[in-house]
């Protein structure tokens, strides 16, 4: 046996030298959001930046949320966004997406009875539920008083998707994910509606914020990983689970009618506006422990039995 160390390939674009933070101990192997349409096997990845400190961008992000900005002035900035949205004939003024969760409490609570907007609430449906997931969801509804739109994709091409996204991306994830991003969009111009807020900004999980675009532009879902839904609908360039989902027609007996729901925004499906999409989190000091807090006083909130997988938490991805 050689004494000399085999030199190891790295995949799917990740750096090949593994690092950690200094703080918060993640590692340089987790990816930042990407636009899930381009997604193949040879597209390398962006991953959380560490500084020369070895600290990691979201560690930095929190601590600049600590010292650096003025929340009152934060929320002042949100209260005029939704005076300048806000109707009073009786429509829906925003849409808040979730699925029951701690910060989709939080945030369309916020949205309608802090705020005194008309919220409706949007739900792109999990790979499964688990128990106390779905009757987080019902108590969400329920008990908080919100009119929901819940969409569950097509079973059979969801699994084929999942397949394949696992198969080409070790992306499990990804079909679930396409339908975060791109759901809000098309429901908005499905209804008209003219404003969205997503919940916590992607720098609390990483995502380096570009300084130069300024600090406003954060505050839109904007970002590279989020502009997914003014895309060409070129089916060969579109691309679900790494592969084009004209070959998806071709090869797995789908017709393209199957993959609607996956696919970018019908550009012929027009709204008499463009919505404006935010992160309510650039607005709102966002903590999860205080969120799930919140939302167990707000709605009577079920944390799981155990701790979710890979974290000290009980009340995260349920």
């Amino acid at each position: 046996m050689s004494s000399k160390k085999k030199s190891l390939e790295a995949l799917f674009g990740l750096p090949k030298e593994v690092k950690f933070c200094k703080i918060c101990n993640i590692t340089n192997q987790r990816p930042n959001s990407t636009n899930e349409y381009r997604h193949t096997q040879d597209s390398g990845k962006t991953t959380i930046a560490f500084n020369e400190n070895g600290v990691c961008s979201a560690c930095l992000n929190k601590e600049k949320q600590h010292t650096d900005v003025d929340w009152e002035l934060r929320e002042k900035e949100l209260r005029e966004l939704c005076d300048k949205y806000r109707k009073t004939d009786g429509s829906y003024d925003c849409i808040a997406p979730g699925s029951g969760g701690k910060d989709s409490v939080y945030a369309s609570w916020k949205l309608k009875y802090e705020y005194g907007m008309h919220p409706l609430t949007v739900t792109w449906s999990p790979h499964m539920y688990t128990d106390v997931g779905w009757r987080n969801f019902q108590k969400w509804i329920h008990e908080g008083g919100l009119d929901n739109f819940l969409f569950t994709p097509n079973g059979k091409v969801h699994r084929l998707l999942t397949r394949l996204a696992t198969i080409n991306l070790l992306h499990p994830f990804q079909p679930f994910i396409i339908g975060q991003k791109t759901f809000v969009h098309k429901m908005c111009r499905r209804f008209n509606i003219p404003l969205a807020f997503y919940g916590e900004m992607p720098g609390e999980y990483g995502t380096t914020l570009d300084e130069n675009a300024g600090e406003k532009t954060f505050s839109r879902a904007g970002g590279s990983g989020f502009q997914m839904h003014t895309m060409n609908t070129d089916l060969s360039k579109v691309y679900l689970g790494g592969v084009s989902a004209e070959e998806i027609i071709e090869t797995y007996d789908v017709e393209k009618n199957d993959l609607l729901s996956y696919l970018p925004v019908d550009p012929t499906l027009k709204s008499s506006q463009e919505s404006d999409v935010h992160y309510l989190g650039y607005y709102l000091k966002w903590d999860p422990q205080e969120c799930y807090y919140f939302s167990t006083d707000k709605i009577g909130f079920e944390a799981n039995p155990v701790r979710t997988e890979g974290t000290y938490s009980k009340y995260n991805s349920l």
